[in-house]
Protein backbone atom coordinates (compact mmCIF):
# COMPACT_ATOMS: atom_id res chain seq x y z
CA UNK A 1 0.00 0.00 0.00
CA UNK A 2 1.37 3.44 -0.91
CA UNK A 3 2.19 5.89 1.87
CA UNK A 4 -0.58 8.33 0.93
CA UNK A 5 -3.14 5.55 0.73
CA UNK A 6 -1.96 4.14 4.04
CA UNK A 7 -2.35 7.50 5.79
CA UNK A 8 -5.88 7.90 4.44
CA UNK A 9 -6.84 4.39 5.49
CA UNK A 10 -5.49 4.83 9.02
CA UNK A 11 -7.28 8.17 9.37
CA UNK A 12 -10.48 6.49 8.19
CA UNK A 13 -10.01 3.65 10.67
CA UNK A 14 -9.45 6.10 13.53
CA UNK A 15 -12.62 8.01 12.68
CA UNK A 16 -14.69 4.83 12.35
CA UNK A 17 -13.24 3.49 15.58
CA UNK A 18 -14.31 6.59 17.52
CA UNK A 19 -17.77 6.50 15.93
CA UNK A 20 -18.19 2.81 16.75
CA UNK A 21 -17.21 3.34 20.40
CA UNK A 22 -19.64 6.27 20.65
CA UNK A 23 -22.48 4.19 19.17
CA UNK A 24 -22.66 1.99 22.26
CA UNK A 25 -23.50 4.95 24.49
CA UNK A 26 -26.80 6.06 23.02
CA UNK A 27 -28.80 2.88 23.54
CA UNK A 28 -31.79 2.73 25.87
CA UNK A 29 -34.26 -0.11 26.34
CA UNK A 30 -37.98 -0.61 26.72
CA UNK A 31 -38.89 -1.22 30.35
CA UNK A 32 -40.95 -4.25 29.36
CA UNK A 33 -37.79 -6.15 28.40
CA UNK A 34 -37.07 -6.89 32.05
CA UNK A 35 -34.21 -9.24 32.86
CA UNK A 36 -32.98 -9.43 29.26
CA UNK A 37 -31.63 -5.91 29.72
CA UNK A 38 -29.02 -6.97 32.28
CA UNK A 39 -27.59 -9.70 30.09
CA UNK A 40 -27.57 -7.49 27.00
CA UNK A 41 -25.86 -4.65 28.84
CA UNK A 42 -23.08 -6.93 30.04
CA UNK A 43 -22.54 -8.32 26.56
CA UNK A 44 -22.50 -4.92 24.89
CA UNK A 45 -20.09 -3.58 27.50
CA UNK A 46 -17.81 -6.52 26.83
CA UNK A 47 -17.94 -5.96 23.10
CA UNK A 48 -17.20 -2.27 23.54
CA UNK A 49 -14.22 -3.02 25.76
CA UNK A 50 -12.78 -5.58 23.35
CA UNK A 51 -13.23 -3.10 20.53
CA UNK A 52 -11.43 -0.39 22.51
CA UNK A 53 -8.58 -2.80 23.29
CA UNK A 54 -8.15 -3.61 19.61
CA UNK A 55 -8.23 0.05 18.55
CA UNK A 56 -5.70 1.05 21.16
CA UNK A 57 -3.37 -1.82 20.27
CA UNK A 58 -3.32 -1.16 16.53
CA UNK A 59 -2.84 2.58 16.93
CA UNK A 60 -6.21 4.06 15.98
CA UNK A 61 -6.96 5.03 19.58
CA UNK A 62 -4.89 7.19 21.90
CA UNK A 63 -1.11 6.77 21.76
CA UNK A 64 0.67 4.81 24.52
CA UNK A 65 3.83 2.78 24.81
CA UNK A 66 1.80 -0.41 24.29
CA UNK A 67 0.63 0.54 20.82
CA UNK A 68 1.83 -1.23 17.69
CA UNK A 69 1.14 1.46 15.10
CA UNK A 70 -0.20 0.31 11.78
CA UNK A 71 2.21 2.72 10.12
CA UNK A 72 5.22 0.89 11.57
CA UNK A 73 3.99 -2.63 10.87
CA UNK A 74 3.95 -4.74 7.74
CA UNK A 75 0.42 -5.95 7.05
CA UNK A 76 -1.80 -6.86 4.10
CA UNK A 77 -3.80 -4.06 2.55
CA UNK A 78 -6.81 -6.36 2.46
CA UNK A 79 -6.77 -6.53 6.28
CA UNK A 80 -6.91 -2.75 6.54
CA UNK A 81 -9.84 -2.68 4.14
CA UNK A 82 -11.54 -5.47 6.07
CA UNK A 83 -11.06 -3.57 9.32
CA UNK A 84 -12.74 -0.54 7.74
CA UNK A 85 -15.61 -2.74 6.59
CA UNK A 86 -16.07 -4.33 10.01
CA UNK A 87 -15.98 -1.02 11.86
CA UNK A 88 -18.45 0.42 9.38
CA UNK A 89 -20.67 -2.63 9.87
CA UNK A 90 -20.69 -2.15 13.65
CA UNK A 91 -21.73 1.48 13.23
CA UNK A 92 -24.39 0.45 10.71
CA UNK A 93 -25.79 -2.23 13.04
CA UNK A 94 -26.57 0.45 15.61
CA UNK A 95 -27.90 2.78 12.91
CA UNK A 96 -30.26 0.16 11.49
CA UNK A 97 -31.40 -0.85 14.97
CA UNK A 98 -32.19 2.79 15.70
CA UNK A 99 -34.20 3.14 12.48
CA UNK A 100 -36.21 0.02 13.30
CA UNK A 101 -36.76 1.26 16.82
CA UNK A 102 -38.09 4.59 15.57
CA UNK A 103 -40.51 2.73 13.32
CA UNK A 104 -41.85 0.68 16.22
CA UNK A 105 -41.87 3.40 18.85
CA UNK A 106 -45.43 4.60 18.33
CA UNK A 107 -46.88 1.14 18.98
CA UNK A 108 -45.11 0.62 22.29
CA UNK A 109 -46.60 0.42 25.74
CA UNK A 110 -46.80 3.58 27.87
CA UNK A 111 -44.29 1.91 30.21
CA UNK A 112 -41.73 3.80 28.16
CA UNK A 113 -37.98 3.42 28.17
CA UNK A 114 -35.19 3.34 30.67
CA UNK A 115 -31.48 3.97 30.56
CA UNK A 116 -29.40 0.80 30.67
CA UNK A 117 -27.76 1.94 33.90
CA UNK A 118 -31.13 2.06 35.67
CA UNK A 119 -31.40 -1.72 35.32
CA UNK A 120 -28.11 -2.49 37.03
CA UNK A 121 -27.39 -3.35 40.63
CA UNK A 122 -24.83 -1.11 42.37
CA UNK A 123 -22.17 -3.79 41.83
CA UNK A 124 -22.91 -4.18 38.14
CA UNK A 125 -23.19 -0.43 37.69
CA UNK A 126 -19.67 0.04 39.06
CA UNK A 127 -18.41 -2.46 36.49
CA UNK A 128 -20.37 -0.80 33.70
CA UNK A 129 -18.97 2.64 34.50
CA UNK A 130 -15.45 1.33 34.46
CA UNK A 131 -16.02 -0.08 31.00
CA UNK A 132 -17.24 3.28 29.78
CA UNK A 133 -14.28 5.01 31.38
CA UNK A 134 -11.66 2.77 29.82
CA UNK A 135 -13.28 3.05 26.40
CA UNK A 136 -13.38 6.85 26.57
CA UNK A 137 -9.71 6.95 27.50
CA UNK A 138 -8.84 4.80 24.52
CA UNK A 139 -10.67 6.91 21.98
CA UNK A 140 -8.68 9.22 19.78
CA UNK A 141 -11.46 11.74 20.20
CA UNK A 142 -15.14 11.84 21.08
CA UNK A 143 -17.93 13.29 19.02
CA UNK A 144 -18.76 16.93 19.70
CA UNK A 145 -22.36 16.24 18.69
CA UNK A 146 -24.70 15.51 21.60
CA UNK A 147 -26.67 12.76 19.90
CA UNK A 148 -30.07 11.83 21.30
CA UNK A 149 -30.43 8.43 22.92
CA UNK A 150 -32.77 5.88 21.39
CA UNK A 151 -34.47 2.74 22.66
CA UNK A 152 -34.92 -0.88 21.65
CA UNK A 153 -38.30 -2.36 22.61
CA UNK A 154 -38.31 -5.91 21.23
CA UNK A 155 -36.45 -8.78 22.90
CA UNK A 156 -35.42 -10.41 19.62
CA UNK A 157 -34.36 -7.05 18.23
CA UNK A 158 -32.11 -6.48 21.24
CA UNK A 159 -30.59 -9.96 21.26
CA UNK A 160 -29.92 -9.78 17.52
CA UNK A 161 -28.05 -6.49 17.92
CA UNK A 162 -25.97 -7.91 20.77
CA UNK A 163 -25.07 -11.03 18.80
CA UNK A 164 -24.15 -9.26 15.57
CA UNK A 165 -22.08 -6.58 17.27
CA UNK A 166 -20.21 -9.23 19.24
CA UNK A 167 -19.43 -11.21 16.08
CA UNK A 168 -18.08 -8.18 14.25
CA UNK A 169 -15.87 -7.19 17.18
CA UNK A 170 -14.46 -10.70 17.44
CA UNK A 171 -13.70 -10.69 13.72
CA UNK A 172 -11.76 -7.46 14.18
CA UNK A 173 -9.68 -9.01 16.96
CA UNK A 174 -8.36 -11.59 14.50
CA UNK A 175 -6.80 -8.92 12.29
CA UNK A 176 -3.25 -7.58 12.65
CA UNK A 177 -1.56 -10.41 14.61
CA UNK A 178 1.41 -8.10 15.28
CA UNK A 179 -0.79 -6.21 17.75
CA UNK A 180 -1.60 -9.28 19.86
CA UNK A 181 1.14 -8.59 22.40
CA UNK A 182 -0.04 -5.01 22.80
CA UNK A 183 -3.58 -6.31 23.35
CA UNK A 184 -2.34 -8.64 26.07
CA UNK A 185 -0.62 -5.77 27.88
CA UNK A 186 -3.82 -3.74 27.74
CA UNK A 187 -5.77 -6.75 28.95
CA UNK A 188 -3.42 -7.06 31.93
CA UNK A 189 -4.29 -3.49 32.89
CA UNK A 190 -8.00 -4.16 32.52
CA UNK A 191 -7.83 -7.14 34.85
CA UNK A 192 -5.78 -5.20 37.38
CA UNK A 193 -8.44 -2.51 37.35
CA UNK A 194 -11.55 -4.66 37.74
CA UNK A 195 -10.39 -7.76 39.56
CA UNK A 196 -11.24 -6.31 42.97
CA UNK A 197 -14.85 -5.47 42.09
CA UNK A 198 -17.61 -7.63 43.53
CA UNK A 199 -18.98 -8.20 40.01
CA UNK A 200 -15.67 -9.66 38.82
CA UNK A 201 -16.87 -13.33 39.03
CA UNK A 202 -19.89 -12.51 36.85
CA UNK A 203 -17.73 -10.69 34.37
CA UNK A 204 -15.14 -13.44 34.25
CA UNK A 205 -17.83 -16.02 33.60
CA UNK A 206 -18.85 -14.01 30.53
CA UNK A 207 -15.27 -13.70 29.38
CA UNK A 208 -14.88 -17.47 29.31
CA UNK A 209 -17.11 -17.63 26.24
CA UNK A 210 -16.51 -14.22 24.68
CA UNK A 211 -13.04 -12.96 25.59
CA UNK A 212 -10.53 -15.81 25.55
CA UNK A 213 -7.57 -13.49 26.01
CA UNK A 214 -8.90 -11.99 29.21
CA UNK A 215 -10.12 -15.33 30.56
CA UNK A 216 -6.77 -17.02 29.89
CA UNK A 217 -4.76 -14.22 31.50
CA UNK A 218 -7.07 -14.19 34.53
CA UNK A 219 -6.74 -17.96 34.90
CA UNK A 220 -2.96 -17.66 35.02
CA UNK A 221 -2.99 -15.18 37.90
CA UNK A 222 -2.15 -16.36 41.43
CA UNK A 223 -4.94 -16.64 43.94
CA UNK A 224 -8.60 -17.44 43.48
CA UNK A 225 -9.88 -15.45 40.52
CA UNK A 226 -13.26 -17.14 40.10
CA UNK A 227 -16.01 -17.73 42.60
CA UNK A 228 -19.39 -19.39 42.37
CA UNK A 229 -21.20 -16.37 43.77
CA UNK A 230 -23.39 -14.47 41.35
CA UNK A 231 -25.13 -11.23 42.10
CA UNK A 232 -28.83 -10.49 41.82
CA UNK A 233 -29.69 -7.83 39.26
CA UNK A 234 -32.10 -4.96 39.57
CA UNK A 235 -34.79 -5.06 36.90
CA UNK A 236 -37.38 -3.08 38.84
CA UNK A 237 -39.10 -6.29 39.93
CA UNK A 238 -36.35 -7.65 42.21
CA UNK A 239 -35.88 -10.52 39.79
CA UNK A 240 -32.83 -12.61 40.53
CA UNK A 241 -30.97 -13.43 37.38
CA UNK A 242 -28.34 -16.07 38.01
CA UNK A 243 -25.64 -16.63 35.43
CA UNK A 244 -27.78 -16.09 32.36
CA UNK A 245 -25.20 -14.28 30.32
CA UNK A 246 -24.19 -15.55 26.92
CA UNK A 247 -21.90 -12.64 26.16
CA UNK A 248 -18.97 -10.84 27.63
CA UNK A 249 -17.89 -7.58 29.18
CA UNK A 250 -14.85 -5.83 30.47
CA UNK A 251 -14.32 -2.58 32.24
CA UNK A 252 -11.96 0.05 33.54
CA UNK A 253 -12.38 2.15 36.56
CA UNK A 254 -11.65 5.04 38.80
CA UNK A 255 -8.10 4.06 39.64
CA UNK A 256 -5.27 5.88 37.95
CA UNK A 257 -4.10 3.67 35.11
CA UNK A 258 -2.69 4.57 31.73
CA UNK A 259 -4.58 2.81 28.96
Amino acid sequence: MEVAGLAISIASLASLFDTAIDAFRYLQVGKALGVDVQSACLQLDSAQLRLSRWGQAVGVGTATETVVSLQATSFPERDVRLAETLLGHIVNLFHQAEKESMRLRESQSPAGTTDLEANLSPESLALHKRVLDICRRRQHGTSLINKAKWAIYGREHLLSLVEEVGKSVNNLLELFPAAQQAQRKLCDLEIETIRGLSSWPDFLEIAKTQDKMLADIAASLPGKSVSNTYHSWNNHDSTKVMHQIAGDQIVHGGQTFSF
